[in-house]
C-alpha cells in the first residue's frame, strides 16, 4: 500500500480544491497589489465571496475562523476562467494537474505497478466539481497500464459495510 498526497491543507494537499483556491486567492491579491499580472480571477474572487472590494477580502479570510470550504469551492471559478483563457487561472489549473498526476505516479513508482495494469482511482470533491479536471490527469499520467477512474463510493461507505458484514459474521459465528 503507498500513499502520496492528500495531507491536509496545513502540510501539503497539493492539486485539491483549497489548495487551487488558495493560489487564487494569493494571485488575485498580488494582481490588485500590482505584483503580478492582472488576471480575471479579481473579479471572481470578489463575486464568490460576495465583496465589491479587494480590501474586504482580509477580513472575510482572517476575521472568523478560516473559510477552507469557500475556499475549495473557489477552484470552480478557477476552471472556469481558465476554460476562459485567463492565463493566471490555466498556470493555477495546469500546475494543479501536474501536482495530481505526480502524486499517482510516486504511488506507481513506489509499488512498482510499471508494466503491469492497475486502477488509479482519484477521489475527492475536485474531481466531481471539475469534471475536466480527470482527463486533464489522465493525460497528464501517461502511463500505461493505469486504468484512471474516480472513486464510486466514499472510503467511509466502505468501512461501514465492512464493520456490518463483521458484525454479521459474529452474531452468526
Amino acid at each position: 500500500m503507498a500513499r502520496a498526497g492528500g495531507w491536509g491543507w496545513h502540510v501539503g494537499d497539493e492539486g485539491s480544491g483549497f489548495w487551487i483556491g488558495e493560489r487564487a486567492l494569493r494571485a488575485s491579491l498580488r494582481a490588485y497589489d500590482g505584483r503580478g499580472p492582472s488576471t480575471a480571477l479579481e473579479p471572481a474572487v470578489l463575486s464568490h465571496f460576495g465583496l465589491t472590494r479587494m480590501d474586504d477580502l482580509v477580513r472575510t479570510v482572517y476575521d472568523r475562523e478560516y473559510p477552507r470550504h469557500e475556499v475549495a469551492l473557489l477552484s470552480i471559478r478557477v476552471a472556469e476562467e481558465a476554460r476562459k483563457g485567463d492565463p493566471v487561472a490555466r498556470e493555477i489549473s495546469d500546475e494543479a494537474v501536474g501536482e495530481l498526476a505526480l502524486a499517482a505516479r510516486s504511488v506507481v513508482d513506489r509499488l512498482s505497478l510499471a508494466g503491469h495494469e492497475y486502477d488509479v482511482v482519484l477521489s475527492g470533491g475536485t474531481f466531481r466539481a471539475i469534471p475536466d479536471l480527470r482527463e486533464a490527469v489522465a493525460a497528464k499520467l501517461e502511463v500505461p497500464g493505469a486504468r484512471v477512474r474516480e472513486l464510486a463510493e466514499e472510503p467511509a461507505t466502505g468501512a461501514v459495510k465492512l464493520a456490518i458484514e463483521a458484525l454479521s459474521e459474529k452474531e452468526a459465528g
